[in-house]
């Protein structure tokens, strides 16, 4: 990994995380496709954000 895409990676967990801690779903979900879906450990698929709702 380049240091430019390690940055990138970084940058995109800090606002993942920031989002996280402030319960903010659609900054949480601007990474994922609008059909992105999860796998919870209860063993079914869904949209991510159910999943993360």
């Amino acid at each position: 990994m380049t240091r430019n895409e390690s940055v990138k990676v970084e940058d995109m967990c800090r606002k993942y995380v920031t989002a996280q801690q402030h319960g903010d779903i659609d900054a949480r979900l601007e990474p994922f496709s609008d059909d992105a879906s999860a796998t919870s450990p209860i063993p079914r698929r869904q949209l991510a954000r159910d999943f993360y709702a």
